[in-house]
């Protein structure tokens, strides 16, 4: 993730697609900015990502169909991610993104989103290098508009700067679905990322900045080494105490970090990620070989019958489904991906 910081003026490579997804493990892949997990897999699922690296400015424009939990790193860059258009709230890393807020992720860390509400929020993120941003806000205000990379920023946008960003977005997307090589060229390329620097920047020069509070510091810490824990033992099962005493936190601070990050107890979690590490070995295992009880009960699922509805209910299918459906699919070459140019 520590990868070299280019000059502001350096163009870096190009490239512009719209796809559509029925997966939301590579809806999140084709974002390519974060290394995002999505625990679990969601039933009926449908989505579109667009995405324009255009040298100077990165931009992703994303909707699906169903509300979509993510865990995974931020790059080595600012990036900023809002709502594109009015609906619920989103949590962010703790912070509450709001239509008209744009988050600012730090940089180098552990991103934790999902939709109390339930509800699907569709996103644009824009990203740059850090001296690209620090360069044109000194020249765009006369001062550093730069957020520190220590910390997350919550920007509470005018009404009309955002509004103004929100229409150039949409231009941006509109033209450069219809011909991509339109991004593809140095000029227009140098014009869309100029103004669409422009837009977020007044936006954030117009708008109120609110960083993490010490509360939401100390709980992404947790949050990040809870997750961190489950992953080095995935197949044991923990029990409440256990977690505690491995992260050095009491039940209640515990239960706060995950409710305000993740949106759910820890124990809840827990099974969750337990429950994704099964579907990932069924995926992976050889139905001729291998039962669905005999990985069940590898990672610590001891009653099967609510094993298997647990399952169906994350799911959408029972477990048997997805052994012999993954090993019949391993060489039919289905990417779950429909790419409009």
């Amino acid at each position: 993730m520590n990868q070299a910081e280019p000059r502001a003026g350096v163009m870096q490579e190009r490239e512009i697609f719209t796809r559509e997804f029925d997966d939301p493990d590579a809806y999140t892949v084709a974002n390519g900015l974060f290394s995002a997990r999505v625990p679990g897999a969601l039933p009926s699922f449908r989505a579109r990502v667009t995405r324009a690296d255009l040298g100077r400015v990165k931009v992703r424009i994303g909707e699906a169909s169903s509300a979509v939990t993510m865990i995974g790193g931020i790059p080595n860059l600012h990036a900023f991610s809002f709502s594109i258009r009015d609906s619920a709230p989103r949590m962010l890393s703790g912070h509450e993104v709001s239509h008209g807020k744009i988050f600012h992720h730090r940089p180098n860390d552990i991103m934790f989103g999902h939709s109390p509400s339930g509800r699907p929020w569709p996103f644009a993120t824009i990203a740059l290098h850090f001296p690209t941003l620090a360069e044109a806000g000194a020249s765009f205000g006369g001062r550093s508009l730069s957020p520190p990379r220590d910390d997350a920023r919550l920007f509470d946008a005018s009404a009309p700067a955002f509004q103004r960003l929100l229409t150039l977005l949409k231009d941006a997307q509109r033209v450069t679905m219809a011909n991509p090589m339109i991004g593809m060229a140095d000029a227009s390329s140098r014009a869309l990322s100029g103004v669409l620097l422009d837009g977020l920047l007044d936006c954030m020069e117009r708008g109120e900045a609110r960083h993490d509070r010490a509360a939401q510091r100390r709980h992404r810490r947790v949050v990040t080494r809870l997750d961190q824990v489950l992953m080095e033992r995935p197949e044991q099962t923990m029990c409440l105490a256990d977690m505690c005493s491995e992260i050095g936190v009491s039940h209640r601070t515990l239960h706060m970090a995950c409710q305000e990050f993740l949106g759910m107890s820890a124990m809840r979690y827990a099974r969750m990620r337990r429950l994704d590490t099964v579907r990932e070995a069924l995926k992976q295992s050889d139905p001729r070989r291998a039962s669905v009880t005999d990985i069940a009960m590898r990672f610590g699922f001891w009653e099967l019958d609510r094993f298997a509805a647990a399952y169906r209910q994350r799911f959408g299918e029972p477990p048997s489904s997805t052994l012999r459906r993954d090993f019949d699919w391993r060489g039919s070459g289905s990417s779950h991906v429909r790419e409009t140019m």
